[in-house]
């Protein structure tokens, strides 16, 4: 059995890519337990929703930090779990000692590519705590980009105990054209309007002041393009965001979702994906999008340019200009061109990163481990 560790169960990469995992194995009748050092969330309730055991330590304190280890002490003790995977720096740090001193093999796992300067000062800590860890705690430790494995090795992780094993997507059925003409007519997008999509949390790393530069030069080559923001706080709420916005005269150009369930459905409208962001792992945005048979331009960040391929355009980050030269020869294409290279984007990630093969390589590792005692 194992039993996976996590900082948070809210909606995340990590969150995400954990749920797929302990469902997919789910399915194969291999029934794993998670534990939450936080509280409650979304998926979490995914999970149980799934007939999972999700445990939760509601770490919020001193008081209650030491409760939890005792209780996650307890439920080690309890499962004798085969192994024990980690996710996310505070996980790996909390989960990986406790466990290791139960002499439960450990698996790590990796999110983060690069640090900026709003990363918090706990977090930066701990991971350079879990670099020295890294030689002693963990038996392997999973990166999801191959970005991220070159940073951590330079910054002082066990080169020889890092491996990739990217992130995997689960096909969506296709929507309704009907549903899809319906919601464009709702967000007053006229037929034959060209939209340009981008979906993340409002957040430095993503550099939508960038995006939205890139979206003024646009404009005044194709003034009728639409662009469309989906993620949290991208919406009219967001006083920063719509000062950016207002700024280059774009207000009826932009179209603000904000936080959805339903990020597919709005995939499906667009004609052309784009991520500006500064820093990624690896982009499950941009997989998603190439799964819905959207071309896609994005920033050289993270592994967006190995998961694009030769389906999509990669240029510099912080250059609007060339971000914007980009879209624009998306965007004039004919639409069977663009249809077309939508489709080689799709086969792409169904050919080499569906979700099947990804709790494949997961379990594969396990075993492995399992079996070297």
């Amino acid at each position: 059995m194992i039993m996976h560790i996590i900082t948070s169960l809210g909606v995340g990469g990590a969150e995400t890519m954990l749920s797929k995992i302990v469902l997919g194995r789910k399915k194969q009748g291999l029934d794993d337990v998670v534990i939450c050092l936080t509280a409650r969330d979304k998926i979490g309730d995914l999970l149980v929703s799934n007939n999972v055991q999700v445990y939760y330590l509601n770490m919020n304190s001193f008081s209650t930090s030491v409760k939890a280890l005792f209780l996650l002490n307890k439920l080690l003790k309890e499962y004798s779990p085969e192994i024990v995977q980690t996710w996310l720096y505070h996980a790996d740090f909390i989960g990986g000692i406790i466990a290791k001193l139960r002499k439960i093999k450990v698996v790590w796992n990796i999110r983060q590519t690069k640090f900026t300067s709003l990363a918090s000062f706990t977090t930066i800590i701990i991971m350079r705590l879990c670099a020295v860890l890294s030689y002693f705690v963990p038996s392997k430790i999973v990166c999801a980009a191959n970005a991220s494995l070159q940073q951590h090795a330079k910054f002082g992780y066990s080169r020889k105990k890092l491996v990739v094993i990217p992130n995997g997507f689960v096909a969506a059925e296709d929507i309704d054209s009907k549903i899809l003409n319906e919601l464009k007519t709702e967000l007053n997008i006229d037929t034959g309007t060209l939209i340009v999509g981008t979906v993340g949390r409002f957040h430095h790393d993503k550099d939508y002041l960038t995006f939205i530069k890139a979206a003024a030069i646009v404009v005044r080559e194709k003034p009728f393009t639409k662009f469309l923001m989906v993620g949290k706080n991208l919406d009219v709420n967001n006083k920063t965001l719509m000062e950016w916005i207002s700024a280059e005269h774009l207000v009826s150009n932009f179209i603000l979702i904000g936080e959805t369930r339903n990020v597919n459905l709005y995939l499906s409208i667009l004609d052309v994906f784009c991520l500006s962001s500064i820093s990624e792992g690896f982009p499950n945005v941009v997989g998603e999008a190439m799964l819905k048979g959207v071309p896609c331009v994005v920033t050289d960040s993270g592994d967006s340019k190995f998961v694009v391929g030769d389906t999509g355009t990669v240029v510099m980050i912080k250059n609007p200009e060339l971000l914007a030269i980009e879209l624009i020869r998306f965007l004039e294409m004919s639409n069977i061109d663009r249809i077309s290279l939508g489709q080689e984007a799709k086969m792409r990630i169904m050919q080499n990163f569906m979700i099947d093969e990804i709790v494949a390589e997961y379990s594969l590792l396990y075993n492995h481990l399992s079996n070297n005692k």
